[in-house]
């Protein structure tokens, strides 16, 4: 299933999304979801408890652009939990991922590691969300990949 939406960001991150675009042949939907991919791997870094969601900083420069986006419901859903978790917007965590990830794809990419571009499916075809109720209190688990002995989550 696939999930249209759009997202607000700076006109500059949106050059910086459209320039590595047109570099690679990828669409800027598909640069999005490899930079939140390593922005996932490093969500340590991210996680924020009670407070409000943080959206990103009215710079001087007025200008902000709408993107359209389209995601796989997989990769929608970890944006998602990642705002949920992380506390920010997912155009915050989307411009967070470019300003962090963006020259080092790039870097990789023109140093000839054309396989930074593929998306690594297995990860996101591991996300898991699972309800268990336990003494009348609702649970959620979130799995971004599965544990070692995965099979011990569906007993």
């Amino acid at each position: 299933m696939i999930i249209e939406t759009t997202v607000n960001i700076s006109t500059a991150v949106e050059k910086e999304l459209l320039c590595v675009s047109r570099m690679t042949g990828r669409t800027r939907s598909a640069i999005i979801v490899i930079l939140i991919k390593k922005l996932m791997k490093d969500h340590n870094s991210f996680l924020r408890d009670n407070r409000r969601i943080q959206y990103q900083s009215r710079c001087d420069d007025p200008r902000w652009s709408q993107v359209h986006c389209t995601f796989f419901i997989r990769d929608y859903e970890l944006l998602l939990d990642m705002r949920k978790l992380c506390k920010r917007s997912v155009s915050f965590l989307i411009a967070i991922a470019v300003e962090r990830y963006l020259k080092m794809l790039v870097d990789e990419y023109t140093g000839g590691n054309i396989s930074i571009l593929e998306s690594d499916n297995n990860l996101f075809n591991q996300y898991l969300l699972i309800k268990e109720i336990v003494d009348d209190v609702i649970c959620w688990k979130i799995f971004w990949g599965l544990p070692y002995d995965h099979y011990r989550i569906f007993q």
